[in-house]
């Protein structure tokens, strides 16, 4: 299965494109900056299949993967030849409210395959970009991935849908500010 989807993710030899990154959130954390988008999946940039590769939702852990049409992506990917893999992370299974969790992620993942099944809406997410992302410069922010795949946000084993601060105070660790 990995060796199909290699082949349909190869690197390219095209140039490298730099993306308008006015959308991107960036958080300046202690070691490291992390940045974040809001993306709206729609039936002309997102599939649930890679060729013959089925994509399902791993119920035991809730992770599931969406193909991205790369040419539609707003941050330039010149490794990718036609798609980026974006993943749900798996729950780990010794944290908190896994079950809470994985029911969440199901049905996020349930909105996005009745939206793409249907061909028609859109389902918005948030995008963690790291840490498959290069800054290219920095005076004019331009970011480009080095691999072929981009993370749906995660914090504390729960999906987190807005582009707000994580704080470790918060009940459930997540600060909820848009």
């Amino acid at each position: 299965m990995l060796i199909v989807a290699a082949s349909n993710i190869a690197c390219s030899a095209e140039p490298v494109l730099v993306a308008d990154v006015s959308s991107v959130n960036v958080s300046k954390e202690k070691y490291s900056d992390y940045y974040h988008i809001r993306y709206a999946l729609t039936p002309d940039n997102a599939s649930l299949n890679l060729g013959a590769r089925p994509n399902v939702f791993e119920n035991e852990n809730g992770q599931f993967d969406i193909y991205l049409n790369k040419s539609q992506f707003p941050i330039a990917a010149p490794m990718c030849e036609r798609t980026i893999i974006l993943r749900m992370p798996g729950t780990n299974p010794s944290g908190d409210q896994v079950k809470q969790s994985i029911n969440e992620k199901k049905a996020l993942f349930e909105r996005i395959q009745t939206m793409l099944n249907t061909g028609s809406g859109s389902v918005e997410v948030v995008i963690e970009l790291n840490p498959y992302v290069e800054k290219i410069r920095s005076n004019s922010l331009t970011l480009e991935l080095t691999q072929c795949n981009v993370f749906f946000r995660q914090a504390r084993n729960h999906y987190v849908d807005n582009l707000g601060e994580i704080k470790n105070n918060h009940p459930d660790g997540i600060k909820k500010n848009y």
